[in-house]
C-alpha cells in the first residue's frame, strides 16, 4: 500500500489558507479526505483529518460548513483530537465552541494527559478558551503537585507560537490581557494553589508561583514583558500567596525586586524602575518583610540602606515607605554588612 501523502485540490486549498477556493471546492462536493489519513490503524493510527487542518488555522466558517454537510467528521476516530490542533491559531475560541458543540471530548486522553495540560499551549487565547469550556486542568496522576508544573509555564513562558500554521499574534498588550485572563481562570475556576504545601521534595525544588514570577522577571531578556509580571505579582498577592516565601538560598520575593531594582549591572530604564517599584510596594503593602536574610545575610533593607547614600534617588522613598506602612518598631531589623 502506498502511504505517500497525496495534495487532493481541497486539502491544497484548505492548508493554504484559501478560503473562498475551499468553500467552492466543498460546495461543489469534494471528498474532504486529507492527504495525511492513512487507513493503516495499527501504524500510523487515524489523522489529521480535515477538522485538524482546518482547526489548526481557526477556519471556523468552513468547518461548520463541513458539519452541515457530513456530521459524520466528529465521529471520525483520530490518533489526536482537533482540539489539540487549535492550539495553532491564536484566536480559537469559535473553533472550539464549535468542536464541543459537535461532540468533541474535552475529557479525551491526548498522550496520557487530559487536553488543557497536554498541549503545548503555544498561546493564552487557546489555554483560555479550553479552560471556559471546560477543560480539566488536572494531569493523569493522583498527585496534586502535578498541578502546579502547567501554573508555573504559564506564569513564566510567553508560549511564544511554534507552529508554521500559526496566525498573526496580537499587539503584546493582548497577549498581556490574555495571559492575566487565563492565570485568573487558573486561580478562581481550575482551583490552583497559590501556597503549595511544603513537602519534601516539592517544595524546595520548585518554590511557588510568587517565586516563579520574581524569578523570572529578574532575569527577564525582553524587558517589555516586565509590565506584565506586575500586574501577576499583584494578582498573586490579592489571591492570598505568602510574600516572605523563600527559595533555596533563602531569598525572598522582596529581596529579588530590591536588588534587580538597583542592579547596576543592568541600568533600568525608567519604564521598568515604575514596574520595579510597583512590585516592591505591593509586596510591603501584603507584608513583606525587610529584614528576612538569605544564605548570605543579605537582607532587602540591607540593600536598600547600602544604595540610599548613592546616586539612586529612590532608594530613601522606598525606606520611607517600608517606615510608613510597615512602622520601625513591628520587626526587629538586621543590616547586614
Amino acid at each position: 500500500m502506498d502511504y505517500i501523502p497525496r495534495w487532493f485540490p481541497f486539502h491544497h486549498a484548505l492548508c493554504s489558507e484559501h478560503t473562498t477556493t475551499a468553500h467552492i471546492f466543498l460546495n461543489r462536493g469534494a471528498p474532504m479526505q486529507m492527504a495525511y489519513e492513512s487507513d493503516n490503524h495499527e501504524e500510523f493510527g487515524h489523522g489529521p483529518t480535515f477538522l485538524h487542518c482546518a482547526a489548526a488555522r481557526g477556519m471556523e466558517d468552513i468547518m461548520r460548513r463541513a458539519l452541515e454537510i457530513d456530521p459524520s467528521l466528529m465521529a471520525k476516530k483520530t490518533r489526536d483530537s482537533p482540539l489539540t490542533y487549535a492550539s495553532e491559531c491564536w484566536d480559537s475560541e469559535g473553533v472550539i465552541r464549535l468542536l464541543v458543540e459537535g461532540g468533541a471530548d474535552l475529557e479525551e486522553a491526548d498522550k496520557s494527559n487530559t487536553h488543557l495540560p497536554s498541549l503545548p499551549p503555544e498561546n493564552f487565547s487557546t489555554a483560555w478558551h479550553l479552560l471556559r469550556a471546560g477543560a480539566r486542568v488536572e494531569m493523569n496522576s493522583s498527585e496534586k503537585s502535578h498541578l502546579m508544573p502547567f501554573f508555573r509555564r504559564a506564569i513564566q513562558e510567553e508560549f511564544v507560537p511554534q507552529s508554521v500554521y500559526i496566525k498573526a499574534m496580537p499587539p503584546k498588550e493582548v497577549q498581556d490581557r490574555m495571559q492575566l485572563a487565563f492565570l485568573r481562570a487558573l486561580l478562581e475556576e481550575g482551583g490552583q494553589v497559590v501556597n503549595p504545601p511544603r513537602k519534601a521534595g516539592w517544595f524546595d525544588e520548585h518554590g511557588t508561583p510568587l517565586l516563579w514570577v520574581l524569578e523570572s522577571w529578574c532575569g527577564e531578556k525582553d524587558r517589555a514583558r516586565n509590565s506584565v509580571k506586575a500586574d501577576i505579582v499583584d494578582m498573586l498577592l490579592k489571591a492570598g500567596t505568602d510574600p516572605n516565601v523563600e527559595n533555596p538560598l533563602g531569598n525572598t520575593p522582596l529581596l529579588l525586586a530590591v536588588a534587580y531594582f538597583y542592579d547596576e549591572r543592568s541600568p533600568k530604564l525608567s519604564l521598568e524602575k515604575v514596574h520595579a517599584r510597583r512590585v516592591i510596594s505591593a509586596l510591603v503593602f501584603h507584608g513583606a518583610r525587610f529584614e528576612m536574610s538569605n544564605c548570605w545575610g543579605t537582607t532587602p533593607l540591607s540593600l536598600v540602606t547600602r544604595y540610599s547614600n548613592r546616586d539612586h534617588g529612590h532608594a530613601p522613598n522606598l525606606y520611607e515607605y517600608y517606615v510608613r506602612v510597615r512602622g520601625p518598631n513591628r520587626y526587629r531589623l538586621t543590616i547586614a554588612d
